[in-house]
């Protein structure tokens, strides 16, 4: 059993990520990712909608109700963060802020290694991250 879990293991070490959200609201999730976010529009399925960003497909499954979130659901590391931040905010998409968190004025956090995260919603409620990650 061990063994068979190492080679699967093996097997997604190099294996695209394709993330998936859930919607409620196709339409609405349709221009936020496309227009608000940049992402590029690859098709509508019955039940999906297909985005792609940086040779990387983002389903958005449609569904009835929406899960329970417990956290950031899918982020993007970025570069110069303020200048991502500032551009969503001239799209209208507006930076979340957490009580406990050091967020400056912009609302993005600055952990103590450094890395710096901003978090922000999408039509569903789905946590979205934007991260400028220090180098290890």
């Amino acid at each position: 059993w061990r063994r068979s879990l190492q080679m699967f293991g093996l097997m997604l070490r190099h294996a695209k990520f394709a993330p998936v959200l859930c919607t409620t609201q196709p339409d609405r999730s349709r221009e936020f990712y496309v227009e608000k976010l940049g992402l590029e529009f690859v098709r509508q399925e019955p039940r999906a909608l297909v985005l792609r960003g940086d040779r990387r497909y983002l389903r958005l499954q449609v569904v009835d109700k929406m899960p329970a979130s417990f956290g950031a659901a899918f982020g993007w590391e970025v570069e110069d963060l303020e200048a991502k931040v500032e551009a969503l905010a001239r799209r209208g998409v507006h930076v979340e802020r957490y009580e406990g968190l050091p967020q400056n004025e912009r609302g993005i956090a600055t952990f103590g290694n450094g890395d710096r995260v901003a978090w922000f919603l999408d039509p569903d409620g789905n946590v979205l991250s934007l991260a400028e990650l220090v180098p290890a």
